[in-house]
This record gives structure tokens, C-alpha cells and sequence, in this order.
């Protein structure tokens, strides 16, 4: 089968130039050749059978949906992608650059949330991986950045009050609560849909700002929190290019997440665009459907940790590191409180794969397991990516407890299997977890491997006693990607 956009004649030519005279045996063989090649990038020894499926399994999944969208993907695909085929990112990128070229604009978030081909880009960047304009690329991301909407569900080519509220108070507005509300009384065109029994309605006034999308709404915690983080990636890259004025102004911007953390209950929390907090608030349940007048997918349980770029600066709004780990350790404890698991899902369809309010199901949740690392207690770290990876990773069709986005689900697991995850895409690091396999062989290009052994690891021994590069103690929780490029050993 050929398919092409433009004409028969197209698609007639692909399917010649692809497949010529070649029978389906052949085609059949050619492509297990073409596979066992991509699979062997990464070769593991040891674990369970069943480990060993769900790692190639995963590989072979974030490797043939190659990417889609920046949304989710920036987390640890793309980063993946970087390790083991860097080429494929310089194309990647080569593109994202043909089409600000060509309209205007880089990608953004392909209809969700940030201006995320900037981590992406930024990302790669700082792995190495260069082979393409920076400056032009540069250039469209500070486009995005200074000139396109954050309305979730909208891209590009204008800005609203709602933006304007981002550049001059430092957060996303959301709508402010209606001097009438009830609490009580569902209202508006929500109070027909089966997840009204949800523990608060909708506080706000109606939308006026048009270019809102009437379904999904604001988002506006989660907006603040995505570009924030944003911002610190392109800060970083203007220093990297001397641009100095650049730098002060997204770094500025890059601490925002800080105007919406709510010590009162030691959350994220919403504000209207006057800079009062919405009450009520109920960290679990407001923002109705899906969350989406606060939050994108979620509640504020999972987006008070998206702070992937500045965690000691969360610690510190939470009060140090004993409350952090406090609050971190309730993440996965808390429940929805003696609402039905139907009722909860019926509000919040994309908080799947839980734990308390912990959700592997969706891709903002990711990084928050490795966070134990950077308040002094790894082990915790270590305990709860075990628990994650046995419980809600399969090989049967439940073996993903979510969207998969573009390969971002199995690339969490193909990282975290190994023992290592890329919590803050930009920063040219690895956190480590807690390997499963005995021995990682990773083809990092130029004839080189990186090799990550793990003694006498089992589902028992999960805690890492200690660790070697190259045969030098290593105590850090993390290693860099530049040690891993280069070739080594690392030995837990």
C-alpha cells in the first residue's frame, strides 16, 4: 500500500521505491534485520523473562512511533532519542527549524500546553547534538516565547490579555470565582455531565476572553508551571550564546512557578488575574472536568512538583527538606477522600495508574519519583520506580496505564529500567534509580558502549550500596550525559 497527499502517481512511486519486486518473505526478513539492528542499540543480561519483553517491548515502541508532538514527549523521548540515535533529533530539529521558516513558528505543544519544542531543542542541544541553525533556532523559540498564545489548545500568532497577565504578574490568570457561587449548586453547562457528584463546581464567572477553548479551558496553574520551565530552558541556551539581556529576562520569568504556591496548604494553587487565590480550593477535586479550569489532565497533588528545573527552590517554599519529603511521601498515600473510584475517574479520566494521588498514566507525573534523590533519600527513589515499573508496566493489552503520547510512556520505562532518567531535560544529567537488569549495554555511536552492571540486583535487592565509574567511587545521585557519551562502565 502507498499513500501520498498529492496524487496517485506519488503513492504508486513510493510503493516501487520502497518495495520494488521484493515478495513478502523477503520485505518480512529485511525488516526483522532492520529491528534486531534498532533493538540492539540496547542490549540487557539478566531480569525476568517478562522484564526483558517489557524492556524491548517499550525500545520498540518509543523507537517506531518516533516522537509525534513536543507535549510529552520532551520528558525522556526525545532525551532517548539523543542517546542512542542522535541523528534522528538533528532531523527532528532540522525540521522544526523548515517549518518556523516556512509559517513563522516553531511548534509548540501540538495543541496541549508550553512552548515545549524548546526543551526539546535546548535538550538536545546541551547533549551534543548540534547539527543544525542554533541561532535560527534561537530565534523562533524567543518568538514563541515573547509572541504566541499559552491557551491550552490554541497555537501560536497572538496574544491575549491572558498572556500579557503571564508577562507583567508572573502567573496565568484563572477565571475569578462569581460573587453569586453557591457551593452547592452545580451551574453552567457542566451540571449535566455524569461527573457531577465531583466535590466542588465550578466557582468561575463565564469565559470571556474568546480565543479560550469553551471544553478545555484554561489550564492556568499548569500553564504557569509548563512555561516557567520553559523559560529557564531558553535562559539557559541565551547564556550558552551570550545573550545576556535575554537570559536576566527568562530567568525572571523562570521563577513564576513561585507566585502560585499556596503555603497554607503547601500546594500549587490558582489565581484570578487581580492576584487573589480562587476559594474554594480543593487540591484533589477543583477545576472540574479533567481539572482543566486549573490544571491540564490532573490536580494540584501532580502539578505542585512541576518544578523539574529549580527543585531546591520547591524545597525551600516548602520549608525545607524533612517537610519536601513530607509532602512528597503524601503524593503517593493520599486518597480521594471517600469519593467512589468511578466518581474520581469520571472527573479526572486522565489520573490513571495510581497511587494515592500519584498517577503513572499521564507523562507530568514522570520525573516526580526521582525528586526523593534531591532531598538526601535515594532510597525512596529507588523503592518507589520498582513498585511503579512492577505494577503498571505489562506485556498483555493492559500493560500501559495511559496515553502512551508519542513513545513518552515507554521511554520512561526503557530509562528507568536501566537505572537512569533525565529529570530535567536541558540539564545534561541522568538521575539515577534502581537498575533491574544485571548488565546494560548501550551503543552511544563511534564504536563506543556505555556499560551499566548491577551486582546481585534482584527484586529484593533493589537499594544501590554503592557505585564506580570507571572504576572511581561515585556518590552522586546522578551522572552526567557526557561520561555516558563517552564511553565507560558504571558499576552499582
Amino acid at each position: 500500500m502507498g499513500i501520498s497527499t498529492n496524487s496517485i502517481e506519488e503513492a504508486k512511486g513510493f510503493i516501487e521505491k520502497e518495495i520494488g519486486s521484493s515478495s513478502f518473505e523477503q520485505l518480512t526478513k529485511k525488516n526483522r534485520e532492520l529491528w534486531n539492528e534498532e533493538l540492539n542499540l540496547i542490549r540487557v543480561k539478566g531480569g525476568t523473562e517478562k522484564q526483558r519483553q517489557l524492556f524491548y517491548t517499550t525500545l520498540h515502541r518509543t523507537r517506531s512511533l518516533r516522537m509525534g508532538n513536543v507535549r510529552d514527549t520532551y520528558r525522556c523521548a526525545y532525551p532517548l532519542q539523543s542517546l542512542i540515535k542522535p541523528e534522528d533529533n538533528n532531523q527532528a530539529i532540522r525540521n522544526f527549524i523548515k517549518r518556523y521558516e516556512e509559517t513563522g513558528w516553531l511548534p509548540s505543544s501540538g495543541a496541549m500546553i508550553g512552548h515545549h519544542s524548546t526543551p526539546t531543542i535546548v535538550d538536545a542541544y546541551f547533549r551534543g547534538v548540534r547539527d543544525y541553525d542554533i541561532e535560527k533556532a534561537y530565534e523562533g523559540m524567543k518568538k514563541n516565547h515573547l509572541e504566541a498564545t499559552m491557551i491550552p489548545w490554541k497555537d501560536e500568532m497572538y496574544i491575549t490579555e491572558l498572556e500579557q497577565c503571564y508577562f507583567d504578574n508572573g502567573f496565568y490568570p484563572a477565571l475569578p470565582v462569581r460573587k453569586e457561587f453557591n457551593p452547592d449548586a452545580p451551574v453552567g453547562k457542566y451540571e449535566q455531565l455524569p461527573y457531577q457528584s465531583r466535590r466542588l463546581p465550578e466557582p468561575g464567572v463565564e469565559e470571556w476572553v474568546k480565543e479560550v477553548d469553551s471544553w478545555h479551558r484554561r489550564q492556568s496553574v499548569s500553564v504557569t508551571l509548563e512555561h516557567a520551565y520553559d523559560d529557564w530552558c531558553l535562559a539557559q541556551l541565551a547564556k550558552e550564546l551570550g545573550k545576556e539581556e535575554d537570559y536576566q529576562l527568562f530567568m525572571k520569568r523562570a521563577h513564576n512557578y513561585q507566585n502560585l504556591f499556596k503555603p497554607e496548604i503547601g500546594l500549587m494553587a490558582p489565581k484570578s488575574a487581580d492576584g487573589q487565590w480562587i476559594e474554594p480550593f480543593d487540591p484533589i477535586f477543583s477545576g472540574s472536568f479533567a481539572g482543566e479550569g486549573y490544571f491540564a489532565e490532573g490536580n494540584s497533588w501532580i502539578y505542585t512538583w512541576h518544578v523539574q528545573h529549580d527543585v531546591q527552590g520547591l524545597i525551600n517554599l516548602m520549608g525545607g527538606r524533612e517537610k519536601f519529603v513530607e509532602k512528597l511521601d503524601s503524593l503517593f498515600t493520599v486518597s480521594h477522600d471517600g469519593v467512589d473510584k468511578l466518581q474520581f475517574l469520571a472527573q479526572m479520566p486522565d489520573m490513571t495508574g495510581l497511587m494515592g494521588m500519584f498517577c503513572q498514566g499521564n507523562e507530568p507525573a514522570f520525573h516526580i519519583p526521582y525528586l526523593y534523590n534531591y532531598a538526601g533519600q535515594p532510597w525512596k527513589t529507588q523503592q518507589k520506580l520498582r513498585l511503579i515499573m512492577d505494577l503498571w508496566y505489562d506485556t498483555n493489552p493492559h500493560g500501559l496505564s495511559g496515553d502512551e503520547d508519542g513513545g513518552s510512556m515507554s521511554s520512561w520505562y526503557v530509562f528507568s529500567s536501566m537505572g537512569l532518567y533525565p529529570q530535567c531535560p536541558e540539564r545534561p544529567i541522568y538521575d539515577i534509580g534502581s537498575p533491574m537488569f544485571e548488565e546494560v549495554t548501550i551503543n552511544v555511536g563511534n564504536g563506543k558502549t556505555f556499560v551499566i552492571e548491577a551486582k546481585d540486583v534482584s527484586a529484593k535487592n533493589k537499594y544501590i550500596q554503592s557505585a564506580t565509574l570507571n572504576g572511581k567511587s561515585w556518590e552522586k545521585t546522578y551522572i552526567y550525559h557526557s561520561d555516558v557519551a563517552a564511553g565507560g562502565k558504571l558499576v552499582f
